[in-house]
């Protein structure tokens, strides 16, 4: 965590290079090696993680997913569209791998997959959950229903924003209480100096981060 934090990803490699070393075969250190890789696109070095964790835990939904959303990313539809629908079989309520399999473009309403998709979307738990609501527009709008895509992705969008908890009027507060503390906001120029002084002294600016006090 620490290194991911300080952007080592070079260094996490390393790490998880020799990990596997000590470890074979570790369906962690894998997910975790393919997902380190693909960051720095070591491509060969990814897919071979994600295929080997897949190897060395058949029966794992999220190890499925994982080689999937690289096949994905590599432009490997066929690759990506096999491993979500083999993560769908050993998960059936995996969110994720519906919205994955909705975005290849190859799945519409009255595809096997997308029917059984679209039922998970209606039904009242699917109601409430935003990759279903997408993974549903998206098949309907890959079979032109332009009606039936636009009502799910209005469910999809509700969704998301009730997960905000954004206000306005209460960030506007904030910003008055902190330039109130503020008795002059531009200082006046010391006597003898001018605006333009090109002196090679650094300033050093401080503020609360996030808050818009440096700015």
């Amino acid at each position: 965590s620490y290194l991911k934090s300080d952007g080592r990803d070079d260094t996490i490699l390393q790490v998880l290079l020799q990990q596997d070393r000590d470890q074979p075969n570790n369906p962690t250190i894998l997910a975790e090696l393919g997902n380190s890789a693909t960051r720095l696109g070591e491509k060969g070095v990814a897919e071979d993680a994600f295929s080997r964790a897949v190897e060395a835990s058949p029966n794992d939904a999220h190890t499925r997913l994982n080689l999937a959303t690289f096949a994905l990313m590599a432009g490997e539809r066929e690759k990506a569209e096999q491993a979500a629908k083999q993560a769908l079989l050993l998960k059936p309520d995996m969110n994720e791998a519906c919205f994955l399999l909705s975005q290849l473009g190859t799945i519409d309403a009255d595809h096997e997959w997308g029917r059984r998709i679209i039922d998970m979307a209606n039904s009242p738990k699917g109601t409430q959950n935003a990759h279903l609501q997408f993974s549903a527009a998206r098949i309907f709008g890959q079979s032109g229903n332009i009606d039936r895509s636009f009502e799910h992705y209005a469910r999809g969008n509700l969704i998301v924003r009730r997960t905000f908890n954004y206000d306005i009027e209460r960030d506007e507060r904030q910003m008055a209480e902190i330039a109130a503390t503020i008795e002059t906001p531009c200082p006046p120029v010391p006597a003898g100096r001018s605006r333009d002084d090109k002196s090679p002294i650094p300033i050093f600016i401080m503020g609360m981060p996030r808050s818009g006090s440096t700015l």
